[in-house]
């Protein structure tokens, strides 16, 4: 399903830069695709870095209860901003 969708937003792309030689209008057509391809990888970054986060806070959990880490540090390690704070 992907691979297919790819060769659609492909072909649209290629065929709006070919238009845009006797036309105008297929240049907005380009860009909205390669935008709208950005926009796509930033909306996976930003669910995978929440996906990730979850699968940190839940397998931390155990090292709490374990004694292996402290509060402290499992409220470091489970925050983005506070790791690189602390570095």
């Amino acid at each position: 399903m992907a691979l297919g969708g790819s060769i659609v937003i492909h072909a649209v792309h290629n065929v709006s830069t070919s238009l845009a030689s006797d036309l105008c209008w297929p240049v907005l057509i380009s860009l909205i695709n390669d935008w709208g391809g950005v926009l796509i990888i930033l909306v996976i970054v930003f669910l995978s870095w929440d996906r990730e986060r979850s699968w940190i806070v839940q397998e931390l959990d155990d090292e709490i209860r374990a004694g292996t880490i402290s509060r402290a540090e499992y409220e470091i390690v489970a925050s983005y901003w506070r790791r690189i704070a602390t570095q």
